[in-house]
């Protein structure tokens, strides 16, 4: 999945509370300017026409079909009984909304400022925002996610797009991807933007 990217300019600036664990930000942020990039990502449309149709199947066998099924009356019994059935039913309709809306509309949002990085990624469920001080941030890289190689499989990433690059920060502990399956292009104007408001060479 490839990515669309816009730069804006924003008035916060983000100061850091050295009374606060590494990693972390003072609830009380101070704003000055600083700059901002939004990746808007780029839609499978296949996905985003036919989901809505799973998830419409699905609520209404939530909704109307198993409260028929389940719940003869209105008994602690039954309402139970229910609540089991659509237990799995519930499950996948939370998978289908969370894959739909971060597919549809997520973008990812980096709010930079000389003393750190704040990463948000918008639409996409259970997520929260990850915040990172610039004495954390050793380097910056891009990894060619082209081939990709894990404990279970070997995909073969660069037959399907040419948006297989990964943005990443390497910091004290270990190596994190930011924003993944850009092409080279985006992965390298976003890591000049990281570099030049950071103050950090590139891995």
């Amino acid at each position: 999945m490839s990515l669309h990217q816009n730069f804006d300019k924003a008035s916060k600036f983000l100061i850091p509370d050295h009374h606060n664990t590494p990693g972390s930000f003072s609830p009380s942020i101070k704003y000055e300017m600083m700059e901002k990039i939004t990746i808007k990502n780029k839609a499978n449309w296949v996905l985003t026409l036919i989901i809505p149709i799973g998830l419409l199947i699905l609520l209404f066998l939530i909704v109307v079909l198993l409260p028929l099924v389940s719940v003869e009356s209105l008994t602690i019994l039954s309402i139970l009984n229910y609540l089991y059935n659509a237990a799995i039913p519930i499950g996948f309709f939370i998978f289908l909304l969370y894959v739909w809306l971060w597919n549809t509309f997520g973008k990812t949002v980096f709010e930079i400022s000389s003393n750190g990085l704040k990463i948000t990624t918008k639409n996409k469920l259970f997520s929260s925002p990850r915040i990172f001080l610039k004495d954390e941030i050793q380097k910056i890289g891009i990894l060619d996610l082209g081939i990709e190689r894990t404990k279970y499989y070997v995909r073969l990433n660069y037959l399907f797009s040419n948006a297989n690059q990964s943005v990443t920060i390497t910091t004290n502990q270990s190596v994190i991807r930011i924003v993944d399956w850009l092409t080279l292009e985006e992965a390298e104007n976003i890591t000049k933007k990281l570099e030049l408001n950071l103050q950090i060479r590139k891995l």
